[in-house]
């Protein structure tokens, strides 16, 4: 089991594999969205 899957699996519950890194790919990406977005707001 790779780090990122067990990292997944104790976080969210979820079997490790694709659905996790998928889950774990998702929330990364909206919450560098959110960032992008307030530095824009700061700028």
């Amino acid at each position: 089991m790779r780090m990122r899957d067990a990292l997944a699996f104790a976080t969210f519950g979820y079997p490790p594999g694709e659905r996790a890194r998928e889950t774990l790919a998702g929330l990364v990406g909206a919450r560098l969205c959110r960032l992008d977005a307030l530095v824009a707001d700061i700028n």
